[in-house]
């Protein structure tokens, strides 16, 4: 049976690496091993620890080592959106190491492999191009969410447009893109040309790449490409697979019998569910990061705080926002902010929301709140489903039960913090 559903998960994973195929040029017809984690997905805006490849020039050493003369290149893969004048055009950003990625795919010229790794310079589709209505030389936005799960933007200027990258495919110098995610030296992939599979190479990739990685061949389902040459593909990842693309895994798991624990202390407490995550606040005067709190209940203690206008009414896309976040952004009453997050259908979602009240704690002025229906539907999240996102339980007691909740075995894995209300 276990050896049944290695075969399935090798198979699609190996599916994935096909389709992936699809997006390099094969004219040449030669031969690739390609080196990703089980985790991979074409389409990542985030950055979970499981899914990318580490010390990666490290590693591409020791592969050279044992592939002698073999052309060896890294990419690294990011969900991102390009916004011109004409609009915004969802892209997947390809960091590659500009020389290397040459010899391997042979996309760029001598000229762009020097040019690319000054500036902020970016190569992209004649389609792309096309409908964002840019050329060579032009300036363009990139726009992502990093490794933290903020918003980051920043100005790149177009050195080439490849009639032969993929439509929604753009190159940048991997360097530039791993700082732009807040990465260090990662790839979600590694391609070797002119290769084919041999078993030897399980003891090497497993030396290279530690105990927790596997082999899988595209060769053993013996899939056959266009161009009527077969191409070997080598699929080396984790074994611990896992489904989750999302930032955050810090949904709470047994909050029911978290919730009975509290109420045996003190059956008369109020306990909040809350959510939070990092979303982007853009005005026309600027922008800053933030996070959204979002309670399943009305936040009335919350409104004893307010010293400008009044808490946000239900389903109205109100929200309020704290002191030091209105200053920063010369926000007032009725003002109307964009706020950009990552939904749970994983994407970028952008929102129109009136600030209709201003808070004032003893600190921590930067947050935003809203109602739960607001920014569910904001973020896609429906009803009855698990949170993807950071998760809390916020307690309000007229009894002393931290020390008890301290030492509750339910509760030995998590943070449990006592903070005066007017924190």
């Amino acid at each position: 049976m276990k050896n049944a559903i290695y075969f399935v998960i090798a198979l699609i994973i190996s599916i994935i690496a096909l389709l992936i195929f699809k997006n390099i040029n094969l004219s040449s017809k030669e031969n690739y091993i390609t080196i990703m984690n089980t985790n991979y997905i074409l389409v990542r805006d985030i950055a979970p620890p499981l899914y990318f490849i580490e010390n990666c020039s490290e590693k591409i050493e020791a592969l050279k080592k044992i592939f002698k003369e073999k052309p060896i290149t890294t990419r690294l893969k990011y969900k991102t959106s390009l916004i011109s004048h004409l609009g915004e055009e969802e892209i997947i950003i390809n960091g590659i190491i500009p020389k290397n990625d040459k010899e391997v795919f042979n996309i760029i010229n001598n000229e762009t492999i020097e040019k690319i790794k000054d500036k902020n310079f970016i190569i992209i589709n004649s389609k792309t191009a096309l409908a964002l209505d840019i050329n060579i030389g032009d300036n363009i936005i990139l726009k992502l969410i990093t490794k933290d799960g903020y918003y980051n933007a920043e100005e790149f200027i177009i050195l080439d447009i490849a009639k032969n990258l993929d439509y929604n495919f753009a190159l940048i110098d991997i360097n530039k893109l791993n700082n732009l995610v807040n990465l260090n030296n990662l790839a979600s992939e590694i391609y070797i040309k002119d290769t084919k599979f041999k078993e030897s190479y399980n003891d090497i990739i497993t030396k290279i790449f530690g105990e927790d990685l596997k082999i899988y061949s595209m060769s053993d389902f013996k899939q056959k490409i266009k161009t009527k040459e077969k191409i070997d593909i080598i699929k080396i990842s984790k074994k611990n697979i896992s489904e989750n693309t999302f930032l955050f895994e810090g949904g709470i798991k047994y909050i029911d019998e978290i919730i009975k624990e509290i109420k045996l202390l003190d059956k008369e407490s109020e306990i909040k569910n809350i959510i939070n995550f990092p979303v982007g606040i853009v005005t026309k005067t600027g922008s800053a990061q933030s996070r959204v709190y979002n309670t399943l209940q009305d936040l009335s203690d919350i409104s004893n705080f307010i010293i400008e206008g009044k808490i946000y009414e239900n389903n109205k896309n109100q929200i309020i926002v704290g002191k030091d976040l209105a200053n920063y952004l010369k926000l007032k009453i009725g003002d109307a902010v964009s706020l950009i997050a990552r939904g749970s259908r994983g994407w970028l979602e952008t929102a129109y929301f009136t600030i209709s009240g201003i808070y004032e704690f003893k600190n921590k002025n930067f947050d935003i709140y809203a109602d739960t229906k607001t920014i569910s539907n904001f973020i896609y999240l429906k009803s009855g489903n698990k949170s993807p996102y950071n998760e809390s339980l916020l307690i309000f007691s007229e009894k002393s039960i931290y020390s008890d909740l301290m030492k509750n075995e339910i509760l030995k894995d998590m943070d449990i913090i006592k903070f005066d209300k007017t924190e």
